[in-house]
C-alpha cells in the first residue's frame, strides 16, 4: 500500500510542477487545480487528466480544425494541381519550371496550396505586430481565418476579440 501512495505522491508532485511552470490558463483556474491536487491527491490527478483539456479534448479540437481547413483548401488544391499539370509546363517562367516537382509534391502529398506575397515583415517587438494585426483585421471585408492565436483577458486580447465580433456582425466570415 505504501508503494501505491509513493506513486500517487510523485504523480501529484509532477502535476503540481506542470501546473505551476507550464500551465498558461487563468490564475484562478491554475489555483483551483492546485487545490484539487493538494487536498484530493489521487482523485485530483484523475480529474486533472480527464478535465483539464490538455490530454483528451485538445486532440479532438485540433482534428476538427484540421478537417475544416482541409475542406476549405480542397477546391484550391484541385485547381492548382490542374493548373500545374496542364499550363505550368508550357510557361516560360523559369521559377515555376525549376520548382514544378517540389510544388506538385507539396500540393498532392502535404495538401499545401501555393501562395505568394510581395513582402515579408519581421517583427522584433510584439506591440508592432498587434498594431498591424488590428489594422489588417479592420481592413478585412469578406473573411478572416485565424489558424492560431492565444486570447488572454488583457487589453490586446479584448481589442482583437471586439474587432472579430464587429466583423462577424457585419457579415464578414470569421473562423478561429
Amino acid at each position: 500500500m505504501s508503494i501505491f501512495w509513493n506513486i500517487i505522491t510523485v504523480l501529484n508532485g509532477m502535476c503540481i510542477l506542470f501546473i505551476v511552470f507550464f500551465e498558461r490558463k487563468e490564475d484562478s483556474r491554475r489555483m483551483a487545480w492546485l487545490l484539487a491536487l493538494v487536498f484530493l491527491p489521487g482523485i485530483g490527478i484523475v480529474l486533472y487528466f480527464l478535465l483539464s483539456g490538455h490530454f483528451f479534448t485538445h486532440r479532438r479540437q485540433l482534428s476538427r480544425i484540421n478537417q475544416h481547413i482541409a475542406k476549405i483548401n480542397e477546391p484550391i488544391i484541385k485547381d492548382q494541381l490542374s493548373f500545374f499539370a496542364k499550363e505550368a509546363r508550357s510557361t516560360k517562367d523559369h521559377k515555376i519550371q525549376d520548382n514544378l516537382r517540389l510544388v506538385t509534391m507539396n500540393l498532392s502529398q502535404n495538401k499545401s496550396p501555393v501562395t505568394s506575397t510581395d513582402s515579408i515583415k519581421t517583427y522584433t517587438w510584439g506591440q508592432d505586430f498587434f498594431v498591424d494585426l488590428k489594422k489588417d483585421l479592420e481592413l478585412a471585408t469578406e473573411s478572416i481565418y485565424i489558424e492560431s492565436f492565444i486570447f488572454h483577458k488583457d487589453e490586446i486580447g479584448c481589442q482583437i476579440m471586439d474587432i472579430l465580433c464587429k466583423k462577424a456582425r457585419n457579415r464578414c466570415k470569421v473562423a478561429l
